[in-house]
């Protein structure tokens, strides 16, 4: 049926018996979902799972919307950017315009995808929630998998403090330190640092966002970057 679409997670939502859910059955955005973005007297983590969950049909055994609202927040951020993305397909079936410069000749131009064709890699083993990483330091931490959750409490801190922060909601111990703070993290060399967004980045999966386009000026290929925030992909189509 138009406006309907059933996919899998990359990942998929951890149930409280053990098993993983990846199939999910939705439906296109209506002025529900639209109203709960322009809500501003709720946080914006509040709107967000509103729209993901309301536009959710079913994920594994799930109908249950106040149910689907948790579940949202302990999805992986992978799985909320599929979620997001199969949203905007469902609702606004063009292909995707963005915009890109050319590095050649300095000429702009707009470029079209379709976002179904976007490649997302998941967690290697999906029910691991938590892992181990030795430091050069001699460190030894204990790191978790981004969440729904923990992207929220990410978009509260300070932008000064947001790859600090990053790397804090992430390290669940540090040795036997199991409780971390900002300035803990700031302390640790740059090279405990690198070490750790790399393995966040080779455990927790991701998807494509430099995308191959060719100049329509100078006809030379160039990767650009996908902005991919919830108002540029369901309505910069539509203020042309």
């Amino acid at each position: 049926m138009a406006g309907e679409l059933v996919f899998d997670l990359p990942t998929g939502w951890l149930g409280p018996e053990g098993a993983i859910h990846k199939r999910v059955e939705m439906r296109e955005m209506t002025g529900y979902e639209e109203d709960a973005i322009g809500d501003d007297r709720l946080p914006y983590h509040v709107r967000m799972n509103r729209v993901l969950a309301g536009c959710v049909v079913k994920l594994g055994p799930v109908t249950d919307k106040p149910q689907l609202e948790k579940i949202m927040d302990e999805l992986t951020s992978v799985d909320r950017m599929k979620l997001l993305l199969m949203i905007r397909v469902a609702s606004v079936p063009e292909p995707y315009e963005f915009g890109a410069t050319c590095p050649s000749c300095s000429k702009s131009g707009t470029h079209q995808l379709d976002l179904l064709t976007l490649q997302f890699e998941g967690l290697k083993d999906p029910k691991l929630r938590e892992y181990e990483v030795g430091l050069p330091s001699g460190k030894k931490a204990t790191c978790r998998v981004l969440t729904g959750e923990m992207e929220n409490r990410l978009a509260e801190l300070e932008r000064a403090d947001m790859m600090s922060g990053a790397i804090l909601l992430r390290v669940a111990k540090l040795d036997e330190n199991s409780k971390l703070t900002l300035d803990d993290v700031k302390k640790l060399p740059l090279k405990d640092r690198t070490l750790l967004r790399k393995r966040f980045d080779e455990v927790e999966g991701g998807f494509e966002r430099d995308i191959q386009v060719q100049c329509k000026n100078c006809q030379k290929e160039f990767e650009s970057k996908l902005d991919l925030g919830i108002m540029n992909l369901l309505y910069k189509d539509m203020n042309k």
